[in-house]
Parts: C-alpha cells; sequence; structure tokens
C-alpha cells in the first residue's frame, strides 16, 4: 500500500474516530449536564416564585396576628370608638402594609366593621357591602383555634386578593374571643412586579390558563419556554395563572452549531496535524476541562499542577492559577461580608437564619438543650427622635458590644436581627444557665450607661427579652420546623413589651410560660 493512501486511510479512521468521539461526549457528557443545569435552574425559579408568595403570606399573617392582640382591636367589637378608626384605620395604614381592606367580623360571623383602599384616589371608604369585599362569607376559612391564623384565596370584584383571618383577644388572651379581624391583600398587577422584583424571574399573568398548583413544588423534568402555575381557591377554582417565560436559547440543544463546526475541523485536518494537536493541545485541554468540571462538581477551586509542553500553555495555567487563587480570596472575603452586620459587625440576619436551622438539628440529635433569644431594645425610635440618627447608631454598636462579650462561650452566637432588634442562640446546660445569662444580659445592657432621656421606664437604655426553650430536645424536632423557635420567641417578646418592658419572658416550646 502506498504511503499517501495509507496516510489518507488513516486520517480518514482518525477523523471518523475523533468527529465521532466529539459528538459522542456532546450527546452523552455535555448535553445532559447543560439540561440538568437548565432544568435546576427553572425548578429554582417555579420554587423561589412559590417562596416569595408565602412569604407575603406569612407578612400579613403576622401583621393581622399583631393587630388582632391589640387592647384596643378588642374593645373596638364592643364600642366602635372613632378614636380607634382615625389612629389605626388611615390611608398610610394601607399604604405601608400593601393591604386592599381590613374587615372585623363578630362572633356571629357578621361584618361588623369595614375599610376598604382607593389606591388611585389614595383614600378610604368605610363599611362596604360585605359581598363586594368577599362575595361568600362561607368561603372565609375561619379559624377554629383562637390562637390560630388561616388564610386563603378569593375572587371578588376588585380582582382576586388574598386574606389572612384571626380571631381577635386581648393582649393577655385572658378572655374569650371577641370577634375576627381580617387582612385582605389584591393580587394586581402591583403585587405581582413586586415579586417579580424578589425572584428576579420573569413572567405574566393571566386570568386562567390550566397550571399547576403554585404552591405544589412540582418538579419539572422536561426542558420548556414556558411553565405555567397557577393559584387556587379553597374550592379548587383557579384565580390566576403565572406563565413563567424562557428564550428558546436557554435551552441547550443535543448538538449545536459548535459542535458541528468542531467535527468537520477534526475531519478535515491532515493526520499529522491533528496527532499533533491532540498530543500537545487536545489532551492537555482535556485534563484541564475534566478539572475544571471536577471543581464544578466538587465545589472548590484548586490550582492545575500538569506540566504542559506549549509554552503557551503554561503561561495560560499560571494565569488560571492566579485567577483561582483571587477567586477563592475574593469568595471568602464575600462570604464574610455577607454574614456580618456592617453597622455593628457582628452576625446578620442571614447567618441567623443558617445558624439556627444548625442549631436546631444539632440540638434534635445530641438532644442538647437549647434557647433562642429576641432582644429588642426598649423605646429606640424614642432615643433616635431624640438624639438623633447617630446616637441610636451608637448605642446600637453598644448593645452588640455589650451583647458580644456576655456570650463568650464558642456554642453561643450574637446576631443583629433588624433594626434594633438582636438575636442570641445558646446552647444551654440547663434551665438554671438560661436564668443566668438573662441576668447577665439586663446588667450588661445597663453597664453601657447610655442615657436614654425619653425612656418612660428607665434613664439608662434598657432591653427586653422574649426566649423560646426547648429543655427536652429529640427526634420530634425533625419533623417541625425552626421557624416555630422563632415564632414562639416573638411572642414571648410581646409579653415582655405588654408587661413594661425591661424585663424578659421565657417560653417552652409547647408554649407553657416558665417565668420572668
Amino acid at each position: 500500500m502506498q504511503l499517501k493512501f495509507f496516510v489518507i486511510i488513516t486520517c480518514f479512521i482518525f477523523s471518523i474516530v475523533i468527529g465521532g468521539s466529539v459528538l459522542l461526549y456532546r450527546v452523552n457528557v455535555i448535553y445532559p449536564a447543560l439540561l440538568e443545569n437548565t432544568l435546576s435552574n427553572h425548578n429554582d425559579d417555579l420554587a423561589s416564585l412559590s417562596n416569595a408568595l408565602i412569604s407575603e403570606e406569612n407578612h400579613l399573617k403576622v401583621l393581622v396576628a399583631d393587630w388582632a392582640k391589640w387592647d384596643d382591636s378588642f374593645l373596638f367589637m364592643t364600642d366602635k370608638l372613632p378614636t380607634y378608626i382615625d389612629s389605626n384605620i388611615v390611608a398610610s395604614t394601607f399604604e405601608d402594609a400593601n393591604l386592599q381592606s381590613i374587615i372585623y367580623i363578630n362572633n356571629d360571623k357578621k361584618l361588623w366593621f369595614s375599610a376598604t383602599y382607593d389606591a388611585e384616589e389614595e383614600s378610604v371608604d368605610y363599611n362596604k357591602a360585605l359581598p363586594y369585599l368577599i362575595p361568600n362569607i362561607d368561603e372565609i376559612n375561619f379559624p377554629e383555634d383562637e390562637d390560630y391564623n388561616n388564610k386563603g384565596y378569593l375572587d371578588t370584584e376588585s380582582g382576586p386578593m388574598f386574606y389572612s383571618i384571626v380571631s381577635i383577644q386581648d393582649s393577655h388572651q385572658s378572655q374569650a374571643g371577641n370577634g375576627y379581624l381580617i387582612f385582605t391583600r389584591i393580587l394586581n398587577v402591583t403585587f405581582f412586579d413586586n415579586i417579580k422584583k424578589i425572584t428576579g424571574t420573569s413572567f405574566d399573568v393571566i386570568r386562567s390558563g390550566e397550571g399547576s398548583n403554585i404552591f405544589g413544588r412540582k418538579i419539572v423534568e422536561t426542558a420548556a419556554t414556558e411553565y405555567y402555575r397557577s393559584i387556587f381557591d379553597a374550592n379548587g377554582g383557579e384565580l390566576v395563572t403565572a406563565v413563567v417565560h424562557y428564550s428558546k436559547n436557554t435551552i441547550p440543544l443535543m448538538i449545536d452549531n459548535l459542535t458541528i463546526w468542531i467535527v468537520f475541523t477534526l475531519c478535515c485536518l491532515p493526520f499529522l496535524l491533528a496527532y499533533s494537536l491532540f498530543f500537545f493541545v487536545v489532551s492537555p485541554m482535556q485534563c484541564m476541562s475534566k478539572k475544571v468540571q471536577g471543581m464544578k462538581s466538587g465545589g472548590s477551586i484548586v490550582g492545575f499542577t500538569h506540566f504542559y509542553y506549549i509554552n503557551e500553555l503554561a503561561v495560560f495555567q499560571s494565569a488560571l492559577n492566579e485567577l483561582f487563587e483571587k477567586v477563592n480570596e475574593d469568595h471568602s472575603s464575600l462570604t464574610l461580608m455577607s454574614l456580618t452586620d456592617g453597622l455593628t459587625g457582628i452576625n446578620n440576619r442571614r447567618a441567623f437564619d443558617q445558624d439556627l436551622v444548625v442549631s436546631w438539628r444539632t440540638s434534635a440529635r445530641l438532644k442538647q438543650p437549647l434557647a433562642l433569644v429576641l432582644i429588642d431594645i426598649d423605646f429606640f425610635k424614642r432615643l433616635n427622635d431624640c438624639l438623633g440618627h447617630s446616637k441610636g447608631d451608637e448605642a446600637l454598636q453598644a448593645v452588640a458590644s455589650a451583647l458580644q462579650q456576655t456570650c463568650r462561650r464558642s456554642s453561643d452566637n450574637v446576631y443583629r436581627y433588624g433594626g434594633e432588634e438582636f438575636a442570641i442562640i445558646l446552647s444551654l446546660e440547663d434551665v438554671g444557665h438560661l436564668m443566668d445569662m438573662l441576668s447577665l444580659i439586663h446588667n450588661a445592657i445597663l453597664n453601657i450607661n447610655c442615657i436614654h432621656p425619653d425612656s418612660p421606664i428607665s434613664e439608662l437604655l434598657t432591653v427586653s427579652c422574649g426566649v423560646c426553650l426547648l429543655d427536652r430536645p429529640g427526634a420530634w424536632m425533625q419533623n417541625e420546623p425552626a421557624l416555630k423557635a422563632i415564632l414562639l420567641a416573638d411572642e414571648a417578646l410581646y409579653e415582655s413589651k405588654a408587661n413594661g418592658r425591661n424585663c424578659h419572658t421565657v417560653k417552652r416550646l409547647e408554649g407553657h410560660e416558665l417565668n420572668q
């Protein structure tokens, strides 16, 4: 056989092998990885849409629960005092909380009082007819338990809306419920625009579109340019549907144009060049590619140590190693910044959310008693108004420093929970340890000697504490969310405020108050 035919046949076979290998690699390795990543991103977007709506529900739930525990609200159900309406049910209330209407229902489930906000007129319309606000009172999911907060979705003359309802009680919850309080929020363009900003997801809202339940967390298994997710009322009726859009360019192709050109080029290269490129360039690049894939799968970035014959590849490797080192440094710095409060220098709310879940699971596994302490600076707004925000910031920094000095054990963590609120997660030895820590906290705050000229309870800055105590942790916690600890601690904090502030209230997770 002549050499040229040998070369031609060898190159032909080589081209088929290389071209076929590239195609197989694309079809069996790269394409499945791209498709999996696309499906993961789509599912994350759909989940974030559901989480955003749940967040809106929880916000409304907390808001209506707060109002329903006012003594003024309790008395209002007996006597419609104009002062209560003038002080609370005004346009700014609806604007700040993004409410459509506030409805008071008596124990006979009859309308007692209502107020509806007209966003265009920026005015409040009082005592609209109940059928206009809620088409059928029987569709409302009234809470059977006075301490339980129900919610739901309804179709009204103003459009689809969701509501949260809770029994109206006195602040001490010592008397029977005196009717029900309902807050509603209209599902209008402004509402969904806010959801888009929160989730960063592009979607359109239509009246109906045969979509699956938006709260169902249905996992999509086929990549598409549109997904339909719907909100249903209590009777299963479809109220609105969100159509989530994606560009066609985001859906990976099994064989794209780049793959076709690579195969064509490899099939046209002569044998020597093909062999040389494979030995000196392609093979090293494959090693780099595999290592990058390994970095992507493993989540860590490490430098290359492979030796290259081509000087340019060695330079490229060195540059990449420097880049990876810089990325690692920036990643560590950003991670630290994302978990630190900029004003006080302590852990922020994001760190709190992460650590609480870890502490919750650890407590359940090791049966180690756990306490969550929510701390609120008493009359902080008055301090800001009296001394200025600069002094307020100094007070926040001083409180944060005092709390850190109090919690010196490695298992005790201090966080800025938000505004003038702080949180502490304590791993306890016993209940007495918790009581000692609470005393230390109050004394540490007083030792700051921060003058509060406008405080009605003390000349110095004071705090109120609400504590959720888990003194009998165990396997039962695995089926319970850590959010329960936050809600119970927040409830205890409200009681401390109601009891005159500058004190603490401790509640077990079951809801039984220990002491003050």
